[in-house]
């Protein structure tokens, strides 16, 4: 049922609310504690700069947090209102917690420059290759089979690949389910040739080329050089692998 008294009560707290900003919501600050210094637009803006920089690749990047203002602020002498600063190093990135470090020049007019380091905690996303598909242990992987994709840095590990050439083909070192980020340990080159296979072996010398073929002892990728046995003298000779099931004698 409509309340009268309910109605004369609301309406003046809402005005009140809007007679005093103060009493709005605040938006979250980058700063702990969500102290603001008059220097402080500067220094955010030089450190964003300074972070883009040292991490091109990330996208979507945002400095969410700054840690140690306090310190610079301690550094800055009673009336310095307007001190300088500039970026002399910058530490390791840690993807896992989004964190840089970043060590600041601190220069005032009134007093003698000093250093302090600082942690900026950024979050972005960066380029990985995924998997299309799933793929079995053993399965060769190229181009097709990969896609470009946008995933939270955190989640990203040194190990991902960020690029793959159209002409490339691997192996699949181990299972890859779809959605999957490629990495390194995931992928082998792809063996042209199979241990215990039957393949083509090239002798070429002198302007002769003769073929024949030959028992492949081991696995192998292109280039490699493995042991080969001739099936009827079963003896054993070194051959370069040069095509899939194509071998070439090693003088």
């Amino acid at each position: 049922m409509y309340n009268k008294k309910q109605h004369w009560i609301i309406i003046p707290a809402l005005l009140l609310m809007l007679s005093f900003p103060g009493m709005a919501i605040a938006t979250p600050s980058p700063v702990p504690g969500g102290v603001q210094y008059p220097w402080q637009d500067q220094l955010m803006l030089l450190l964003d700069d300074a972070v883009r920089g040292a991490l091109p690749k990330v996208h979507e990047l945002k400095v969410n947090e700054v840690r140690s203002l306090s310190t610079v602020a301690a550094r800055i002498p009673a009336g310095g209102h307007n001190p300088s600063f500039s970026i002399k190093e910058l530490g390791h990135w840690n993807r896992k917690q989004g964190k840089i470090s970043v060590q600041i020049m601190i220069s005032s007019p009134a007093g003698k420059s000093s250093s302090c380091w600082l942690s900026v905690f950024i979050s972005g996303k960066c380029k990985v290759m995924v998997a299309k598909r799933s793929l079995e242990r053993g399965s060769s992987v190229q181009w097709r089979d990969v896609t470009a994709q946008l995933l939270d840095a955190r989640k990203v590990n040194d190990d991902c690949l960020v690029d793959f050439s159209r002409g490339a083909i691997f192996e699949a070192a181990r299972k890859i389910v779809a959605g999957q980020p490629l990495k390194s340990a995931s992928l082998r080159p792809y063996r042209l040739v199979k241990r215990g296979e039957m393949v083509i072996v090239v002798l070429q010398r002198e302007g002769i080329r003769i073929l024949t073929k030959g028992t492949a002892m081991a696995n192998g990728s292109k280039n490699e050089v493995i042991m080969v046995k001739n099936p009827a003298s079963r003896r054993l000779y070194q051959a370069q692998i040069i095509a899939a099931g194509q071998v070439r004698v090693v003088y």
